[in-house]
């Protein structure tokens, strides 16, 4: 098969994708033909559809075909039909397949060993070895669950009945994480596909640049604002680097930053996408699915934290183009802002409608983002970008591009819950690490984190969140941390470990544009990120954060507070503020942060704390100000 065919049966299996989740979001089958179709179904048919793609666009080294302009194999064209035929069969006899329980059921064992194996082959060849090698890891333990004792102690579970459960039941496999994934999150993939396919990404990317206009860096927060309003869309940080990073990234170069500092910038921005309303990523569906909420309860909630981790994003830029002296952008480099308005307005309309609807009507996401994505065609049509075939064709494509990088993983994701799940570990390692964290929370705080960004280490956010929610959640929450705040929590480190070494995705796409070493790149995007890091532990220390009680003044006293408080680790880990900052100086800072961060639940400390600090910042400023004066 050549490259040609190759493509063009890639978009036939894109596009059957694309139209079994519509028909599913609206009801066609039950409507139109009176077919009754369940959920795990519609999960089995978009497992098979994936799976043909990725054997027949990627080769058994993991190359794409296209993109290195390989021949495929026969091999590969083989496992494509089997991957239809066995997904097909499943989906075609699913309630005879699940009626004989997971016991002798010869026929249920033989889908679930060939959904598992082709499963595993995907994700490997799209996500690499880590995950093939955690889920065969939980595997094994399945397997031994009973043998081992304490912590990992769980029940006797023989090979037949793990395998068939882990793929045939709803806690596992088939499960709603699935679920979320084969119908909201593809159609919000839809959206975004079209949206930026059509040139909606040329409105948001030329606005940031423009707005930037005259302000020292602005280069670096051009970036961060172009990858914020691409991320809320997007959903995923290496393909949010990929796209906007290659206009941004040599922009920043060029304004003076270096290349690790330009690559940093962009992968701490585009991970942020992910944690950022009203769109975030698909593990933030999974979220409300999971904790059986409306999603703008989960995008209110998240607001505030993503803010604070743009905002203190967006200080360290500023502070450091400071104290390097970087300059503005040149004239040259800004697009012309009016202009691009005056042509790409329309596309203002759809996100618009998107976000209004999604927060005041009971209408489910997943038919908003397809009806926004309808819309968004009509808005093409009155501006350059007017819809062709070429450009639909490109949708497609990047909606299959889309769900190949999430399906796999969401699917070994949750194989493991369905381990986790029937040998009871969820519950007993959520129980005992209560106990080994002799009910001090910030301990248990922090083994959470670090087992949330090891678990995390070269693996996609959703597949991580969806573990560490069977796995560790369930201990905060019994620690009294409330539900939401617990998932958000694992949520947050699953995404910063996008940017953790030494498996930082983001980090390397971003690197790779740059032609710096990933390595540094992502040590230095911890550096920037590093008060990201802070905001999971004050939400679920102060849960008051999360309320979005904006006629609180205790809610708006614990904003200023936290806003107070990140200035001064931004200035402290920038050693700028004002003024070039002496070690003493930033030693003060991060201790009054401290204190601020302490005193968030009592407001008599709190107010005390936020009038002092803004005393001696004023009190710094006038005074660098009339030492400049002096020198001048």
């Amino acid at each position: 098969m050549k490259t040609n065919s190759i493509r063009t049966a890639s978009l036939l299996l894109r596009a059957l994708l694309l139209i079994t989740g519509a028909a599913f979001v609206f009801d066609v089958p039950a409507d139109y033909f009176g077919m009754a179709i369940w959920q795990e179904q519609i999960g089995l048919v978009m497992i098979g559809l994936v799976s043909a793609d990725i054997f027949i666009l990627y080769n058994l080294s993991g190359k794409h075909r296209i993109e290195n302009n390989l021949a495929s194999s026969k091999v590969d064209l083989i496992l494509a039909l089997i991957s239809l035929i066995v997904f097909s069969y499943s989906t075609w006899n699913f309630a005879e397949l699940v009626e004989y329980g997971y016991l002798d059921n010869p026929r249920g064992l033989a889908v679930s060993i060939a959904a598992i194996l082709l499963v595993c082959e995907t994700t490997r060849r799209t996500c690499g070895w880590s995950l093939v090698v955690v889920l065969f890891g939980f595997l094994v333990y399945g397997l031994t669950a009973s043998h081992f004792t304490g912590l990992l102690q769980g029940r006797e579970v023989g090979l037949y009945e793990l395998i068939t459960y882990t793929v045939l039941d709803p806690s596992g496999l088939l499960g709603s994480s699935l679920t979320v994934v084969t119908t909201t999150v593809l159609a919000f993939v839809v959206f975004g596909a079209t949206l930026f396919g059509l040139g909606g990404g040329k409105l948001f990317l030329d606005l940031a640049i423009s707005g930037m206009r005259g302000n020292r860096g602005g280069a670096g927060k051009s970036a961060i604002i172009a990858s914020t309003l691409f991320g809320t869309i997007s959903g995923s940080a290496v393909s949010n680097v990929v796209t906007i990073g290659i206009v941004t990234i040599p922009l920043m170069v060029r304004s003076g930053f270096s290349k690790n500092d330009a690559a940093a910038i962009e992968a701490v921005a585009s991970t942020g996408g992910q944690i950022m309303p009203p769109i975030m990523g698909s593990a933030a569906f999974i979220m409300a699915d999971m904790l059986a909420i409306p999603y703008s309860n989960v995008a209110k909630a998240a607001l505030l934290p993503a803010l604070l981790y743009y905002f203190t994003l967006f200080l360290q830029v500023h502070f450091r183009a400071a104290k390097q002296n970087i300059r503005a952008l040149d004239t040259a480099e800004i697009p012309p802002a009016r202009e691009t308005l005056r042509q790409y307005w329309p596309f203002l309309i759809p996100v618009a409608v998107l976000v209004y609807l999604l927060f005041s009507s009971t209408i489910p996401p997943q038919k908003l983002a397809f009806i926004s994505a309808a819309i968004c065609v009509v808005a093409a049509m009155m501006t350059p970008m007017r819809p062709t075939r070429e450009r639909v064709i490109s949708i497609i494509d990047a909606t299959g591009s889309g769900m190949i990088s999430i399906i796999p993983a969401v699917a070994v994701a949750g194989i493991m819950i369905g381990i986790l799940s029937i040998t009871g570990l969820g519950f007993t390692f959520g129980m005992s690490v209560v106990d080994q964290a002799s009910g001090n929370l910030f301990l248990l705080l922090v083994l959470t984190a670090l087992a949330s960004l090891v678990l995390g280490l070269g693996l996609p956010t959703t597949a991580v969140y969806i573990v560490m929610v069977g796995l560790v959640a369930p201990a905060l929450i019994t620690a009294g941390v409330p539900d939401l705040a617990a998932h958000l929590f694992v949520f947050y480190f699953g995404v910063l470990s996008m940017i953790t070494p030494p498996v930082c995705l983001a980090a390397m796409a971003a690197a790779s544009i740059a032609g710096s070493d990933f390595m540094q790149t992502g040590f230095s995007a911890m550096k920037l990120a590093f008060t990201g890091f802070f905001v999971p532990f004050l939400f679920v220390l102060a849960p008051g954060l999360l309320s979005f009680d904006v006629l609180s003044g205790h809610y708006w006293l614990q904003v200023i507070s936290v806003l107070i408080g990140f200035t001064l680790l931004a200035s402290a880990f920038e050693g700028y503020l004002f003024k070039l900052l002496g070690r003493p100086e930033r030693y003060m800072m991060v201790i009054l942060s401290m204190l601020l961060f302490g005193s968030l639940t009592r407001p008599f400390w709190s107010l005390l704390f936020v009038g002092a600090i803004t005393a001696w910042l004023l009190w710094m400023y006038n005074t660098n100000r009339n030492q400049s004066a002096l020198v001048r």
